[in-house]
């Protein structure tokens, strides 16, 4: 498998259609070395779009990566693959100007007019690219395309957890059910919206929702076997999730139950919440209010 990293949608004076054109030649020259060829930020798997994006960078055997008009979101997930330091080829415009810090690594270059003569020629380069690097890094181990030419620096790791068949499956139809339920609750709220009561007394408490702020939501999340001494380790740890308005803890007997307001995007707060619990080996499940 073939990673790419570049922009997918409009920015700056690039268009949407641009990228798709280049995404095309990109993925045919890949194909030409005997690759598949699969955009890191997208997979048929399930789960949260931030996990899957790193894991692709770190699993993916050989990355391609666009920096052309230099898109923050692809300058990123790149310094991540390169802190991995795995095969990766960088390729850009001709009117994108060299980054310093990446200045180092050779870079293909084809015209931005995408002139059809001359795309041609970049395809035949990037196929012929892809299939020497992949050859340079099965047959040393130590390859590097960048971090192991600096003196003192250890490519960053990722500690893989393997789990049986059976758990993996279980973790995927809990997550469905979830996105399901999450889906029926959005309905239902923007059929009968609601109004909140007044606040809770104790140092934890929802301020009474804002009335203009009708995307905002709640969550209550059930734990089972979570002792009151974890509570403000995992209230400080939901809180800080983007979009997140507040968090209270509610004792009740065997566990606790904690009260998320959140603002926009249930589905992808509700899913970052099973991902955080689910990796803390914590029993949970999640209602709406």
């Amino acid at each position: 498998m073939c990673g790419l990293i570049m922009p997918i949608a409009a920015f700056h004076d690039y268009g949407a259609d641009h990228w798709a054109a280049v995404e095309a030649i990109l993925r045919e020259a890949i194909a030409d070395a005997g690759f598949d060829a699969r955009l890191v930020s997208r997979d048929t798997a399930s789960g949260v779009i931030h996990q899957r994006i790193i894991n692709n960078l770190y699993e993916d055997g050989l990355v391609v990566c666009d920096v052309s008009a230099r898109n923050p979101n692809v300058m990123f997930e790149l310094g991540m693959r390169l802190a991995f330091d795995k095969p990766t080829i960088i390729v850009k415009d001709d009117e994108t100007p060299f980054s310093f810090d990446i200045s180092s690594i050779d870079h293909l270059e084809y015209p931005r007019s995408l002139r059809y003569a001359e795309m041609v020629a970049f395809r035949g380069e990037l196929a012929s690219r892809v299939l020497s690097t992949s050859k340079a890094a099965q047959e040393n181990p130590d390859y590097s395309t960048f971090l192991k030419h600096l003196s003192g620096i250890t490519p960053a790791t990722m500690e893989v957890q393997k789990v049986s068949d059976t758990e993996f499956i279980t973790k995927r139809l809990d997550e469905l059910l979830f996105r399901v339920s999450m889906i029926e609750r959005t309905t239902r709220s923007s059929m009968n919206a609601r109004a909140y009561g007044a606040p809770y007394s104790n140092e934890n408490a929802l301020a009474p929702r804002n009335p203009l702020a009708s995307s905002d939501f709640e969550l209550l999340i059930d734990l089972v076997g979570v002792p009151l001494s974890r509570a403000d380790e995992l209230t400080q740890l939901l809180f800080s999730l983007r979009g997140v308005r507040a968090v209270r803890t509610i004792p009740v007997e065997g566990g606790m139950t904690l009260q998320i307001r959140a603002s926009d995007h249930p589905e992808a707060i509700g899913a970052l919440v099973a991902e955080i619990l689910t990796s803390r080996n914590i029993k949970f499940s999640i209602r709406e209010v």
